[in-house]
């Protein structure tokens, strides 16, 4: 059961809201809690990164609920953490790790039902990086209060859509949820390495780390409405990503990050051209492949917090290099049995895409 907000109900602003204020707080704290813990350098908090992508992993397994159920739990969830700001390691963190992978299961769950995507998506979602260097939750708990007021104070209808497919390997596929897969993991585990860099080397303001990070998401949204030589760009493209990422283990000075940064965006940006050339959408199929990125999320943040915890976050890059490799051969090799259905990979299947 799920729940989406009927469109012939007079209270159309609540409609217009929903999607894009959960949005929008799902971007500002998810990047905002990476800026947060590099400017207070407490490395131990770098594992509530791990437990937000968590939250979206199990968005993909447990479908149950609707959006006031869970705006509610993403509200207590988020005034749990606003009480207990400031984690420590024993069970303080643990209950905040929890939290913040209930807060991000939440947002995530209303979000979907909410249909937050194309347009949408991309503004809220960059105005959520734009912000993010003045998270806090004193701002974050307010606004999670406010998504939650209005679904509670605003007319909805219940619509049975029906569970997805329950999740298998569809080996048919195998190869290209791999890819998918390992493009996530190529993204996730350096980018928020590179906050750490912006506030420790070179002392950039928490505010500009936003501005900054958004820069590598620009290329992005070069190839949005290419149709020709998917394979080709998107393995081309992930090998420029890898050499980019590469670069970066020997770059010093702040332009030549931000240089090759934007590079990555643009070659990993290639990865919306995997989909199938002729294919219709397949809610099943739709659901395996956001699957795989989740777990690409989990993996590549996972192993971020793991060199940041074991004081060697440099080797990101490299990891992240490899990954882009990995990605480049299995995009190279095979037919088009691995695609995706274009409006699926058009809208959703994108860098970090939540």
């Amino acid at each position: 059961m799920s729940v989406s907000i009927d469109s012939s109900t007079p209270v159309t602003w609540a409609k217009n809201v929903v999607p894009r204020l959960a949005t929008f707080v799902f971007n500002f704290v998810q990047l905002g809690l990476a800026i947060a813990y590099a400017r207070n350098q407490r490395p131990e908090a770098i594992f509530l990164l791990v437990a937000f992508e968590l939250g979206i992993l199990i968005d993909c397994f447990w479908r149950g609920g609707n959006m006031r159920v869970w705006s509610t739990v993403g509200t207590v969830a988020a005034l749990i953490l606003l009480i207990d700001a400031r984690p420590v390691t024993g069970a303080s963190f643990m209950v905040s790790a929890m939290a913040v992978a209930t807060f991000s299961l939440a947002l995530k769950k209303i979000r979907t039902a909410a249909d937050a995507l194309g347009t949408v998506k991309k503004r809220w979602r960059a105005a959520g990086y734009l912000a993010a260097g003045l998270f806090a939750w004193q701002y974050a708990a307010p606004l999670m209060v406010t998504v939650w007021l209005i679904l509670m104070l605003s007319p909805v209808q219940l619509r049975d859509h029906g569970l997805p497919e329950q999740f298998r390997l569809d080996r048919v596929r195998l190869r290209a949820y791999i890819v998918v897969m390992f493009h996530h993991v190529h993204y996730f585990v350096y980018a928020y390495f590179l906050v750490f860099l912006f506030l420790r080397e070179w002392n950039v303001g928490a505010i500009w780390s936003g501005p900054l990070f958004y820069i590598g998401w620009l290329g992005y949204y070069v190839f949005c409405d290419a149709t020709r030589h998917q394979r080709a760009l998107v393995a081309g493209g992930h090998v420029i990503a890898g050499m980019a990422v590469l670069a970066m283990y020997w770059a010093r000075a702040l332009p030549m990050y931000l240089l090759l940064w934007a590079v990555t965006g643009l070659g990993g940006g290639t990865i919306v051209l995997l989909r199938e050339l002729a294919g219709a959408d397949n809610a099943a199929i739709y659901e395996r492949f956001k699957t795989w990125e989740a777990f690409g999320h989990v993996v590549g943040v996972g192993c971020f917090a793991a060199l940041v915890w074991w004081d060697m976050p440099r080797l990101t890059f490299v990891v992240g290099a490899f990954a882009a490799a990995v990605c480049a051969l299995g995009a190279a090799v095979g037919g088009s049995a691995s695609a995706l259905p274009e409006r699926a990979m058009r809208e959703d299947i994108s860098r970090g895409s939540r």
